[in-house]
């Protein structure tokens, strides 16, 4: 699990990403497709497709763009 600070602007779902969306994340900023992560992980692609869907909200973003600067922001990726 990740562990927020007190910063206000931190959704609150923050805490909620599983290791295995923070780890698609890092994917998709490093720019892999979906498919890509999928064979990288050895998972479905829908399985990749889940996880992202779930991150995004608990980002509170609705994009792929949206979801790398979220995820920068909050210091989940370098």
């Amino acid at each position: 699990m990740i562990s927020t600070t007190t910063n206000p602007s931190t959704p609150a779902g923050i805490a909620a990403i599983t290791e295995r969306e923070l780890q698609i994340l890092r994917f998709i900023a490093l720019g892999y497709t979906y498919q890509q992560i999928a064979d990288e992980l050895q998972i479905g692609y829908e399985t990749v497709h889940s996880h992202l869907r779930r991150a995004y909200k608990k980002l509170g973003v609705n994009s792929r763009m949206g979801a790398i600067i979220a995820a920068y922001k909050h210091h989940l990726i370098d």
